[in-house]
């Protein structure tokens, strides 16, 4: 078989099987949280956000053990770009509108949270390297912000005390079985990736930004359609903010603790600067009370833009 067309569809393979285990693996977690009495709002930004970002997770882990900066740093910058420019616009799209205000739940710890993330790994990527001190003060900032996030938890929910093993255990053993296929698959998406672009030439960061990256989203988009369907904005609206903050912080420290980068600034340079703008926007939309097909249709076009962009420098 021709080596191209035979990773291609090793490729095509990993991003389905890393979806569908990534799928059950959101499910066993929403079972879970649902059952210890957790709020919708905690859902959303932390659990459900964190979830979605497994694929990302187990992806980056095995670029970092492998070497492949450009594939981890791709994914990652990428999918973020991807979460506000694609999924919120199709989540927007389809739910015509979006509540953001909602009470007690978003208010100016929260911006302030996003703003003192979103500086913290801008300075450690635009520094040109990302090392083990750096990924501890990555790690620090994502606990400040679970820790924040909990607080106002305490106070908006009714969470149980105590839950009995046999009605999560199931859930437990879903979610292990997932992981183990989420890191078997982002192997060898990895090996195949790193290989097609040695065949065809294509820059590896390319396939990062562009290729693995919408894969890995797709649970992001999946998670958001469902719930936006629903009527449930807000935890559409919080998996797509707290997916940021999980990759950015949470999953880049972890693979910059299993081996330090540098971040060559030529090549990702326009894309932070995107990532920056599209995080920007967030920020903005947080202090609105909705968001709407006036701000829905221009992220689709901003995120096509970038696109356009990175294939013409990539070439």
């Amino acid at each position: 078989m021709n080596p191209l067309l035979f990773y291609s569809i090793i490729l095509v393979l990993c991003l389905f099987i890393i979806s569908k285990s990534a799928d059950y693996a959101i499910g066993a977690v929403i079972g879970f949280a649902k059952k210890t009495g957790v709020s919708e709002f905690i859902i959303g930004f932390i659990i459900v956000s964190i979830g979605t970002s497994i694929p990302e997770f187990s992806t980056a882990v095995m670029a970092s053990f492998a070497e492949e900066s450009q594939l981890l740093l791709g994914d990652l910058i990428g999918a973020s770009i991807i979460v506000v420019g694609l999924v919120l616009s199709f989540t927007v799209m389809i739910a015509k509108k979006i509540k953001t205000k909602q009470k007690r739940t978003i208010d100016y710890k929260t911006v302030m949270v996003f703003i003192l993330v979103l500086l913290s790994c801008s300075l450690m990527l635009i520094d040109g390297y990302v090392s083990r001190i750096d990924a501890a003060i990555l790690l620090f900032a994502f606990c400040a912000y679970l820790i924040i996030f909990w607080k106002k938890e305490e106070k908006i929910s009714h969470m149980k005390k105590e839950v009995k093993f046999k009605k999560i255990w199931q859930d437990i053993v879903v979610f292990g079985g997932c992981i183990a296929a989420l890191l078997l698959a982002a192997r060898w998406l990895v090996v195949s990736a790193v290989e097609i672009s040695d065949i065809i030439g294509i820059p590896k960061y390319i396939i990062g930004l562009l290729v693995i990256a919408i894969g890995t989203s797709i649970p992001e988009l999946t998670v958001n359609i469902k719930t936006a369907m629903k009527g449930k904005h807000s935890v559409a609206f919080g998996n797509v903010f707290g997916s940021i903050v999980a990759n950015i912080t949470l999953i880049l420290a972890i693979a910059a603790l299993i081996r330090p980068f540098k971040v060559p600034f030529q090549t990702f340079g326009i894309s932070i600067f995107f990532l920056l703008g599209f995080t920007i926007f967030g920020l903005y939309v947080l202090t609105r009370k909705e968001i709407t097909l006036k701000q829905g249709i221009p992220l689709l076009a901003c995120y096509l833009a970038f696109v356009a962009i990175t294939i013409l420098r990539g070439f």
